[in-house]
């Protein structure tokens, strides 16, 4: 899977090829072929793979102690920080994303993911006394800009995400009853 990811992010999902992939792992092309059917299984394993890999980076920052404020922008922080130390990585998930939008089997994985995070954000932020549809929201924007923060990355990997992670702080900190509270005071 590894070396799938490599190639993907190197060569693009529609140029990579089974023979490309097979010689960065260093296996026959029939191998490959007994454990993965095909390119587009190697995708759904490698968004499996990142799936596991987020749910434990979530599990974490939700468990972890933190106040739950602190819990959702250290998850955010720390994403971020993964995406600009691994530029390939971002091109990996544009390259999964545009694959996502032809194959329903890869999009359901996705989208699961997804779902996932928004999930577990929802909850941190509900734990916070942000109301559930504000929660909610603000998780389903907070996915939706790790996103496009990948995606510009994969375009320039030169790009510096903060300004736009601190906007999105700004945002849902804005929500936070806390805030709200210590913003009317005198």
């Amino acid at each position: 899977m590894a070396a799938a990811a490599e190639v993907f992010a190197e060569h693009g999902f529609e140029a990579a090829t089974v023979q490309q992939i097979a010689a960065a792992a260093g296996v026959s092309t029939g191998l490959l072929y007994r454990y993965f059917p095909s390119k587009a299984e190697l995708a759904r394993a490698i968004v499996r793979q990142f799936h596991e890999q987020d749910a434990v980076a979530l599990s974490e920052v939700a468990t972890g102690g933190l106040d739950p404020e602190v819990a959702f922008v250290t998850y955010l922080k720390d994403w971020v920080n993964a995406a600009t130390d691994d530029p390939r990585a971002c091109a990996l998930i544009a390259e999964i994303a545009g694959l996502a939008v032809r194959d329903p089997h890869v999009r359901a994985d996705v989208i699961a993911v997804e779902q996932h995070g928004i999930e577990v954000l929802s909850a941190i932020l509900e734990r916070a006394g942000v109301e559930a549809a504000a929660a909610r929201a603000h998780a389903s924007l907070a996915v939706c800009t790790l996103d496009g923060i990948a995606l510009r990355i994969a375009i320039d990997p030169l790009w510096d995400p903060r300004p736009v992670l601190d906007a999105l702080v700004v945002c849902v900190r804005s929500s936070s009853p806390t805030r709200q509270t210590s913003a009317s005071r005198p």
